[in-house]
């Protein structure tokens, strides 16, 4: 065995990515067609911690992927840093998030107030994550990057007493106040202590040589943690269920921390190991050849889905949901590729963050390491 899988790791981040970005739109879709997590599809209840998994993923691939993970403060300046940054997320946060408030606002006839205050600055639906991940970014940098002397394995311990703690208080004041926990999903986690560990996670997968082949070397025992813990979060949310009546928490919930972490190591472990061998080749290459569109889909697909609910498709009840996810999925992956291969670069760089000409496409998930 290789101790150096990173190289792996960057094959099998562009998979994880087109995953990640098709499951929360199947969340979304849920969202706006299901009324409770017990009637969402698929599976219901049992399969709802597989989509808390998305959002984890997508920050330990950010973490991997940090500017300067790996560099010296020499070669990173906060200038060059911070420009990219704001190009690539900051200002296409900013135009999504206003389009999907004001195309809420018109197809819900609602009028204008001042709690759209909160959404319009920390993002709307999904979005909250490019809020969260600005943060990260630069936590990252000064602490990381301009320091050039901190060692990640230095941060992960705050890292997790970070994640774990939110968690943790989520938890209890779910079970001591009720309903009042919902503001840990609604406004609290906005704020980056909930998901620090899973971006640090990604930037030490990045500067420690061995620490994916210490991972790669365990696949049993991770899955065997993986096993328990979605059964603990599923009974969480049973708890839950059996004790208010609906599900004042779902991705914020104790035992759902410790099935995020050890799931998205299964996963990472999965699609390493796939990526060292020829077996699943034709599937991996098919999930790798969207990744560079994840980014856009995950921007596009809400003010799409706002608008494929409001005409009300008369389909069959049992349908409905993979119907909407399908359609939903392949109008953003088309819209993206018409900006993308027809518009102008700087209107590609406005809505998506990156640079393009015809037929070339920069900000991909293919990245060298340093």
């Amino acid at each position: 065995m290789h101790s150096d899988l990173r190289p792996l790791l960057i094959a099998a981040s562009g998979p994880a990515r087109t995953i990640a970005a098709a499951l929360i739109v199947l969340v979304h879709v849920d969202f706006l067609l299901r009324p409770g997590l017990e009637t969402w599809w698929p599976g219901g209840l049992f399969f709802v911690p597989v989509f808390s998994l998305a959002v984890p993923l997508f920050l330990i691939f950010s973490g991997f992927f940090a500017e300067g993970s790996g560099e010296s403060s020499s070669q990173t300046l906060w200038k060059t840093f911070s420009k990219k940054k704001i190009g690539r997320i900051l200002v296409p946060f900013l135009i999504w998030n206003s389009l999907l408030i004001f195309t809420d606002r018109v197809l819900n006839k609602t009028g204008w107030s001042a709690d759209l205050i909160f959404p319009l600055l920390t993002g709307r639906w999904q979005l909250y994550y490019l809020f969260v991940l600005m943060q990260l970014l630069a936590l990252h940098y000064f602490l990381i990057v301009r320091t050039g002397r901190l060692n990640i394995r230095m941060l992960l311990i705050p890292a997790a007493c970070s994640s774990f703690l939110f968690y943790l208080a989520a938890d209890i004041t779910l079970w001591t106040r009720g309903m009042e926990a919902i503001f840990f999903e609604t406004h609290f986690n906005r704020l980056f202590f909930a998901w620090t560990f899973f971006f640090a996670l990604g930037v030490w997968f990045r500067q420690d040589v061995g620490a994916l082949a210490k991972l790669y070397a365990k696949p049993r025992v991770l899955f065997a943690l993986t096993v328990l813990f979605y059964l603990a979060y599923y009974m969480e949310f049973r708890l839950e269920e059996y004790r208010f009546g609906c599900h004042p928490l779902g991705q914020i919930l104790l035992a759902g921390f410790f099935f995020q972490v050890c799931g998205c190591l299964s996963i990472l472990n999965l699609l390493c190991r796939w990526s060292a061998t020829q077996r699943a080749t034709k599937i991996l290459k098919s999930l790798a050849a969207l990744a560079p569109d994840s980014y856009g889909i995950y921007l596009v697909h809400t003010p799409i889905l706002l608008c494929l609910y409001a005409f009300s498709l008369p389909l069959p009840i049992w349908i409905e949901v993979p119907a909407h996810w399908v359609m939903a999925f392949a109008i953003a992956f088309g819209l993206v590729r018409l900006v993308r291969s027809k518009g102008r670069p700087w209107f590609s760089k406005l809505l998506f963050g990156e640079k393009t000409t015809p037929g070339v496409v920069t900000g991909g998930s293919h990245e060298k390491l340093s």
